[in-house]
C-alpha cells in the first residue's frame, strides 16, 4: 500500500472513531453538581442551534442517609399524577416500634440506603428521551440498580423513589444547507427518595414529606457524525440507553458512598422529660391513621442560609456575589425574614460548568444550575424505627448551554430571571411532594 494510501486510511478511521469515541466518553458526573448543553466551544465549521425544549426542566430535591436494622416498613408516600404535577399528598405513617421522636437516631444518606427494604418508583421523563428509552426500559434500569443494594420494587413500597430526568438537546449545523447536522443530549437524572415524616416550625409540628436522600448525576449523549452513521447508521438509542443505565446506577453508587453528618444540633436533647412526652405523643398521633398535608411549607417563615459553590472548567463560569442576595431577597418578598438557632434552612447552590471536548465532535461548555433547599431535623419513621436528618423539601435543577465566553456570561444571567418565579410558588399552598414544585 503507498503512503498516500495509508494516511487516507488513517485519517477515515479517525474520522469513523471520532463517533465511537464520543459515546464512550459520555461520563457522568456526581450530584451536587451541574451542567448543561449547548453550542461548541471552537467547534469545527459548524453553527450550534439549540432545540426547542421537548419537556419542562423538572425540579427536585437533595441528601442524607446512616444505618439501621430491618423491620415493618413505614409511610407510603403519595403517587404522582404526572411530571409537575400531584395529587393531595395523604401522610400514612407504620406504628413506631423502636424509638421515639424526642430520641430519634440521626442517620445519614449511607445508613438511609441500607435501611431501605422496598420502594415504589415513579418515572418522570420527558418525551425527548422516552421516544429514545421507553419508561418501561428505565423501569427495568432502575429495578436491576436497586436489587444490587436488596432494594425490592413494590407498588406500595415503604418510600418512594422519584426517578426524574432533564434533557436538553443541542443540534450542531455543518455546513450552508442546514443537510448536516449532529445532534447533542445532555442527560441529568435525579433519584429522590421520598417518605412520610415531620418538620418543628416554630413550636409546633408539621407532617410532610420530604426526601431524606437524593443525589444526581449528569452525561452526555452525542449523535455519531454522518460519515460514521454512513457506515454503522444512527447508534443514539443505544448510547442513550447505557447512558442512562449508567446514570442510574452511578447516582445509587454515590448516595451509598455518603456519610455525611448534618452538625446541626437537636434540639429535643434539651427538652424536659414533659417536654419529651407531648412531642412524642403528637408525633406519633400524626404518623398514625391519614393526614392531608396540603402545604408543605405551612409555618416556614425563616430566611435561609445562602450557600454556593462553582467548579468549572471553562472561561466565564463565575457565580456573582449578588445571586445569593437575589435569593434572599424573593424569600423575604413571601415572609420568610426570620432567623432559627433550632430549625435553620439551607439553600444550597452549586453551578457547574464543563467544557465538552471530545474528538471529531462539536465544542461546547455544559452548564448545570443546582438549588436545594433543606430543612435539618426532619423526623420519620423506617424499617419501624425513628430517625432524622436534613430533609430536602425544594429542589431546582437547570439545564443550558453556552457556546464561548460571552454566552457563557449571557446563560448565568438568566438564572437571576428565574430566582423570584422559582420562590413565589412557595408562598401558598404546595400543589406536589417534596423536591417536585
Amino acid at each position: 500500500m503507498s503512503r498516500h494510501s495509508t494516511i487516507y486510511v488513517l485519517a477515515l478511521c479517525l474520522i469513523l472513531l471520532g463517533g465511537s469515541l464520543q459515546s464512550a466518553q459520555n461520563t457522568s458526573s456526581q450530584g451536587g453538581d451541574q451542567g448543561g448543553n449547548q453550542g461548541g466551544n471552537n467547534a469545527p465549521k459548524g453553527r450550534p442551534f439549540t432545540l426547542p425544549d421537548l419537556a419542562d426542566t423538572p425540579k427536585t430535591p437533595p441528601k442524607p442517609p446512616a444505618t439501621a436494622p430491618p423491620a415493618a416498613p413505614p409511610a407510603t408516600p403519595p403517587a404522582t399524577s404526572a411530571p409537575g404535577t400531584v395529587a393531595p399528598a395523604p401522610v400514612t405513617a407504620s406504628p413506631v416500634r423502636q424509638g421515639s421522636f424526642a430520641d430519634a437516631a440521626y442517620l445519614t444518606q449511607k445508613g438511609f440506603l441500607a435501611a431501605v427494604k422496598d420502594v415504589s418508583v415513579a418515572i418522570h421523563a420527558p418525551r425527548a428521551t422516552t421516544q429514545y428509552v421507553p419508561e418501561s426500559e428505565l423501569q427495568a434500569d432502575v429495578v436491576a440498580a436497586l436489587s444490587d443494594y436488596g432494594i425490592a420494587v413494590r407498588p406500595n413500597g415503604s418510600v418512594r423513589l422519584d426517578v426524574t430526568v432533564v434533557q436538553r438537546d443541542t443540534r450542531f449545523i455543518w455546513n450552508d444547507d442546514d443537510s448536516d447536522t449532529q445532534d447533542m443530549h445532555d442527560i441529568l437524572v435525579v433519584l429522590s427518595f421520598q417518605t412520610t415524616g415531620v418538620a418543628r416550625r416554630g413550636t409546633k409540628l408539621y407532617p410532610i414529606v420530604a426526601s431524606p436522600a437524593q443525589s444526581e448525576m449528569v452525561g452526555t449523549v452525542t449523535q455519531n457524525n454522518s460519515t460514521r452513521r454512513l457506515f454503522f447508521g444512527d447508534e443514539t438509542r443505544a448510547d442513550m440507553q447505557k447512558q442512562l443505565a449508567s446514570l442510574i446506577s452511578g447516582t445509587l453508587k454515590t448516595i451509598s458512598e455518603n456519610d455525611n453528618v448534618d452538625t446541626t444540633p437537636w434540639y429535643a436533647a434539651k427538652w424536659t422529660e414533659a417536654q419529651k412526652a407531648a412531642a412524642n405523643t403528637e408525633f406519633a398521633t400524626l404518623m398514625k391513621g391519614t393526614t392531608v398535608a396540603a402545604d408543605h411549607f405551612a409555618g416556614l417563615d425563616v430566611l435561609p442560609t445562602v450557600t454556593s459553590n462553582t467548579s468549572n472548567d471553562g472561561s466565564g463560569c463565575r457565580l456573582p456575589a449578588r445571586y445569593s442576595e437575589e435569593w434572599r431577597r424573593a424569600f423575604a418578598d413571601i415572609g420568610w425574614t426570620k432567623t432559627s438557632a433550632e430549625a435553620p434552612l439551607l439553600l444550597e447552590h452549586g453551578l457547574q460548568c464543563t467544557y465538552v471536548d471530545t474528538y471529531n465532535t462539536p465544542k461546547y461548555t455544559r452548564i448545570w444550575n443546582a438549588v436545594d433547599l433543606r430543612e435539618p431535623n426532619f423526623v420519620f419513621v423506617l424499617s419501624g424505627r425513628v430517625f432524622r436528618k436534613p430533609g430536602l423539601i425544594q429542589s431546582w435543577n437547570v439545564l443550558m448551554t453556552a457556546d464561548g465566553a460571552d454566552d457563557m456570561v449571557d446563560a448565568i444571567d438568566e438564572l437571576f430571571d428565574q430566582v423570584s418565579t422559582s420562590v413565589q410558588p412557595l408562598r401558598g399552598p404546595a400543589r406536589t411532594t417534596a423536591g417536585r414544585p
